[in-house]
């Protein structure tokens, strides 16, 4: 089984909202690169990036997204 983290981003910040609400939100990490970096360290070659902004209609980060991306390993064998 292959487990696939989930970050959700939002005005250029990892979110967490509660319930799917927009106007909750649990979490904001300003510092995307960091959660993503702990991601990787903790195993996870692989993640899921859902560009929140994109998804409503408030804007389209992805290819700021594309170009900060870091390259998983070949190995998806773990």
């Amino acid at each position: 089984m292959l487990a696939i983290p989930a970050i959700d981003l939002r005005d250029g910040a990892v979110v967490q909202l509660v319930g799917g609400a927009y106007d909750a939100e649990k979490v904001r990490e300003r510092d995307v690169g960091a959660v993503v970096e702990r991601w990787i360290g903790a195993g996870f070659p692989l993640l899921h990036i859902v560009d929140l902004d994109a998804a409503t209609g408030r804007g389209n980060r992805g290819p700021e997204l594309f170009r900060r991306r870091r390259r998983a390993p070949d190995d998806l064998s773990r």
